[in-house]
Parts: C-alpha cells; structure tokens; sequence
C-alpha cells in the first residue's frame, strides 16, 4: 500500500490531493510565477507588510496616549454603568445609586449590558464615581459593573412614535 503508484488522471493523481498515504503535493503556482508567491505582490504599492522608512519618519514622534476603558471621563451628572447582567432591574441600580443622591433617570440599554443613570446634582455623580475609584468597579447581583461619567451632560426623553400603514 504505500510506495504504490496510481494514474495521473485519478483521484490520488490530481494535483493537491494525496499522491501517498499522509503526503500532500504543493500547490501548483500560476503560470509565470515561482512556488508561493502571488503574481502581483512585488509590483503592488498597498501589499501591506512592513515599510521599514515609515518606522524611521515616526522613530522620534509620541503619539497621544487613548483613553482606556476604565478612565472616568469629564465630570457630567449622568454616570454610565457597564458590565451590567441583561436581567438586571432599575430597582438593583437605584439601590446602589440612591445612597449618593437623588435620581433623576435610569436608562437600561439591556442589549449592550450597560445602563445610563443621571443624577439630580453633579455633586452626587462625582461622590458615587470617587467611591467605586478605589476598588474600580460595583458589583449588582453579583457582577462586577464598572463605573463612569458619561460623555452625556443630561439624558433627554424623545418619544418614538410608530405608524402602520
């Protein structure tokens, strides 16, 4: 069985297929171009890859660094919450919240497993935001919920009408 030749024109005769038990034939290559590379790559500007001079233009030149994730942001009254579970209520958020100030709205954003919450005074946001600053997170119904300032100043109602036609 093995070292057993088979026609050119069988199934283990094609190219790609195995000629021998366990052993595969290399792909056959384009016409004109050697084995393993791609006829174009050498002459396309966009290949991708490694340009060693534009590494040199920006050796010396820092780059900003990003906000991560868990940075706080700029202080605002509305807090954004995430990490939270998808059947988490209002009722867990607000006895979490409460202790910090009056509320004003909560908003559930379920599928993306984050909350909005915007509290009566900025005052508030900031005293729950530095307390959780410490350990970095709250934990509702067990889950660790990071905690944020929102990029929103307020959260504003808007009414979705829908109409059937």
């Amino acid at each position: 069985m093995y070292g057993q030749q088979f026609p050119q024109n069988s199934l283990y005769g094609t190219p790609n297929m195995m000629s021998y038990h366990g052993v595969m034939q290399p792909p056959i290559s384009p016409q004109g171009t050697a084995p393993g590379m791609l006829s174009n790559y050498n002459n396309n500007p966009n290949r991708g890859g490694y340009d060693a001079s534009q590494a040199n233009r920006n050796m010396g030149q820092r780059q900003p660094p990003r906000q991560r994730n868990n940075e706080i942001g700029e202080v605002s009254r509305v807090i954004h919450m995430r990490n939270i579970t998808p059947n988490v209520t209002q009722l867990s958020i607000q006895n979490l919240v409460q202790n910090f100030g009056n509320i004003k709205h909560i908003v559930m954003l379920r599928q993306m497993n984050q909350a909005l919450v915007e509290m009566e005074s900025t005052k508030s946001a900031q005293q729950l935001v530095d307390f959780f600053r410490q350990t970095g997170y709250a934990e509702i119904d067990g889950r660790r919920v990071y905690i944020r300032y929102s990029n929103h100043q307020e959260l504003t109602a808007t009414q979705h009408t829908s109409k059937t036609l």
